[in-house]
């Protein structure tokens, strides 16, 4: 199986590609690409099976972007600027910042489809040591799979997060 993650006009050149040997157990992959040209925002994405005639089955396939919203460049580390606890939540959460620390900052949840489900925290600080509670509860959300986007001025940081209420 070829999975690659190439240009969408021109010479259609792959800005990643990677081969990996299907067998009849059940297997997992994971990669990460930072991209050469950010700026192409029009890039494809896709599997290729060549001449195999076998059944394959995807499952859980979910892509992840990054926007820088200055100059800066992330870091792999950009993850690491707030922690989320606990993660998976059963409606109580906590957001503890590390490293962001910014008079402006904007806290949203979105669902995994990318749609706006509530904005949790609207231009307020949030500096380095300082933990926010969250009563997701109140806000009627349900269980399932959501992002929680953290952004200032400076930097944009999303993160998944799971509620699983029993």
């Amino acid at each position: 199986m070829n999975v690659f993650i190439s240009k969408n006009y021109g010479d259609y050149g792959n800005y990643y590609s990677t081969n990996k040997s299907l067998t009849s157990v059940k297997q997992s992959f994971s990669w990460i690409q930072k991209m050469d040209k950010p700026s192409d925002l029009n890039c494809r994405f896709g599997f290729g099976f060549g001449k195999f005639t076998g059944k394959v089955y995807l499952d859980n396939v979910s892509i992840q972007k990054i926007i820088p919203t200055n100059t800066n460049e992330l870091t792999e580390t950009s993850g690491e600027m707030f922690d989320l606890f606990p993660n998976p939540t059963s409606g109580q959460l906590d957001i503890i910042c590390k490293s962001i620390g910014s008079a402006h900052t904007t806290i949203k949840l979105y669902n995994i489809e990318g749609k706006l489900i509530s904005v949790l925290w609207k231009n307020k600080p949030f500096v380095e040591g300082q933990t926010v509670r969250f009563n997701l509860n109140e806000a009627q959300i349900s269980n399932g799979v959501y992002l929680i986007n953290i952004s200032s001025p400076e930097i944009s940081v999303t993160r998944k997060l799971i509620i699983n209420r029993i």
